[in-house]
């Protein structure tokens, strides 16, 4: 796991990649630092996943110069207020200004980047995406709205509560508001009772996964599930759009709804921006132990 991180993490960063002809010598003088996270707001993962990771590209290495990797330097969990435990973790660092520090919140469906940024021995948190163009103003100005219907089996009102779409009936139109960005948008539904489904969510004007050929979809985004009854009746499922990229294992929720447990087919209820799971306050601290 600790490999695949690391590989994860090389490419989130960017780092450069260095030929392995070069040699390196054994100068490698580490001091033992400690830094400490005074932070709250960070959010739960999922109702089952609180675990996040502190990463750093500082050079810890043992007993060698060679250039500096992304390397875990401990795991927290964090209450319901989102404050780490434990919040204090030691390390041997040669600490260079230029490090560069990652809070990781590792969950597909809900991952969370929070980029620490030092100035002397006193950090900042911000949230930090890995797609051009996707940052929290444009989290923030996402919107959308719902409904819920199933209109491949033509005029059976019976099961209306099987389906979600995205759009607006008297338009026509998606009413979905999302960042333009290099990432892939995917849809992900959890019932109240455990079930899941995940997949992408295409810019195609009509896009119906599941559909009955006897009737047309609608001509904006949505899923009808009638052909899938392992999900059913969506009555009290989360809804969430997220956008991803799969090669990074890098997701992050843009919008997201709770769905009402009798909610009325047809008509239209807004989508939850989710750019408040990105808030966070505080400030951390570095500090020299032993040199």
């Amino acid at each position: 796991m600790k490999l695949l991180k690391n590989a994860i993490l090389i490419s989130f960063l960017s780092l450069f990649v260095f030929g392995c002809t070069e040699k390196y010598e054994d100068n490698y003088n580490p001091s033992k630092y400690r830094v400490r996270l005074n932070v709250d707001g960070l959010k739960l993962l999922s109702p089952t996943n609180d675990t996040y990771s502190l990463w750093t590209t500082s050079t810890v290495h043992s007993g060698t110069s060679a250039p500096a990797v992304p390397i875990m330097i401990g795991e927290f969990n964090v209450d319901e207020n989102g404050v780490p435990s434990p919040n204090e973790f030691t390390y041997l660092s040669t600490i260079n200004s230029d490090d560069m520090w990652i809070i990781w919140g590792d969950d597909p469906l809900n991952a969370s980047y929070y980029a620490l940024t030092f100035t002397g021995d006193t950090a900042t948190f911000s949230p930090s995406f890995a797609f051009p163009g996707l940052d929290l103003n444009t989290i923030a100005s996402s919107s959308g709205s719902y409904f819920l219907g199933t209109p491949t089996d033509g005029n059976n009102n019976m099961n209306e509560q099987s389906g979600i779409w995205f759009g607006d009936l008297t338009t026509g139109l998606s009413t979905l508001t999302l960042p333009q960005s290099t990432g892939e948008y995917n849809i992900f539904v959890s019932r109240p009772d455990g079930t899941n489904f995940n997949h992408s969510f295409l810019d195609a004007p009509t896009y119906c996964y599941y559909c009955d050929i006897v009737a047309p979809a609608h001509p904006f985004p949505g899923v009808d599930y009638l052909l899938r009854n392992s999900l059913g009746d969506l009555s009290g499922a989360t809804v969430r759009i997220y956008i991803q990229n799969s090669g990074l294992r890098v997701a992050y929720p843009i919008l997201e709804t709770e769905i009402a447990q009798n909610p009325t087919p047809g008509t239209i209820y807004p989508m939850t921006n989710a750019a408040y799971r990105y808030e966070v306050n505080g400030f951390a601290v570095k500090e020299l132990l032993e040199e």
